[in-house]
């Protein structure tokens, strides 16, 4: 048996989507739990189990679907899946994991295209509800590590990179392999198995994005510098050449996430 947990925030416009992948790759019995905030309940019928609780912090959402299906599971050997709602398999993803977990304990995407992030990435991580529950994975943020430019961060999965390396667990780091658009972080393929949208959920942009965008320039050029010791406006902010940097490369970016969601929809890109 295997036990995905997912969360879908807002929109339904991916349940139908991962669903179908997940129909088409994964030919053992599975389960689909799930945290629904702001979505239908006539679209329940596709879960094993759903809440609604109003939770916004995606980790809190994960820890608790995890205690979910350890209780729900019968053998300590079922996997156990954690899967954003953008993502969803596009190739044997259970073969990937029933090979990998031979030799490690966790499978997981790494995003190191992120500024060389460290930590297990739950848009995608599997492994053994038996392990899951003897290690108590947590995918809180809290514990820190050094990116690629130097910077102590922390992020979702921090405090399971933590337990990684004080348990010495080996285990997978899924890393990209291709990609829907020449983009530097989104719409992500890993191990030629799974695809990552990234986006699916929210309007925000990543640091990398406005970064190769010029944001730091933008935001220390001389008229940003003077605007910034002026009282808050509409009319500062409308000529503020970072806060205008930041509203068009939104733009621009909303209408590549259309795109490359409508080439998911109507072209079916994953054969």
């Amino acid at each position: 048996m295997i036990h995905i947990a997912t969360i879908h925030w807002q929109t339904d416009k991916w349940i139908d989507i991962q669903k179908r992948y997940l129909d088409k790759f994964i030919k053992k019995e599975y389960r689909l739990y799930a945290f629904l905030n702001g979505i239908d309940q006539r679209r329940d019928s596709k879960f094993y189990f759903v809440s609604r609780e109003p939770i916004c912090e995606h980790y809190i959402k994960l820890n608790i679907l995890a205690n979910i299906i350890r209780f729900a599971a019968k053998n300590r050997d079922d996997f156990i899946f954690f899967l954003d709602g953008d993502a969803f398999p596009v190739g044997d993803i259970v073969k990937l994991v029933s090979e990998k977990i031979q030799k490690h304990k966790l499978i997981a995407i790494q995003r190191i295209e992120n500024n060389g992030d460290k930590q297990p990435h739950p848009a995608f991580c599997a492994t053994t509800v038996g392990f899951w529950q003897e290690i108590e994975g947590d995918w809180s943020p809290g514990y820190t590590w050094e990116n690629s430019i130097g910077q102590q961060i922390t992020d979702v999965g921090g405090e399971l990179l933590k337990k990684m390396e004080q348990f010495n667990v080996s285990w997978f780091p899924m890393h990209r392999t291709g990609q829907l658009h020449n983009d530097p972080l989104w719409f992500g393929i890993y191990e030629n198995v799974l695809y990552h949208h990234n986006c699916g959920f929210r309007k925000g942009l990543g640091r990398i994005i406005l970064k190769n965008e010029g944001i730091e320039k933008a935001n220390n050029s001389l008229l940003a510098r003077i605007l910034n010791k002026l009282p808050e406006h509409k009319a500062k902010a409308k000529i503020h050449p970072g806060k205008k940097l930041k509203r068009k490369t939104q733009e621009k970016y909303q209408k590549i996430d259309n795109l490359v969601y409508n080439k998911i929809v109507h072209e079916n890109p994953f054969p």
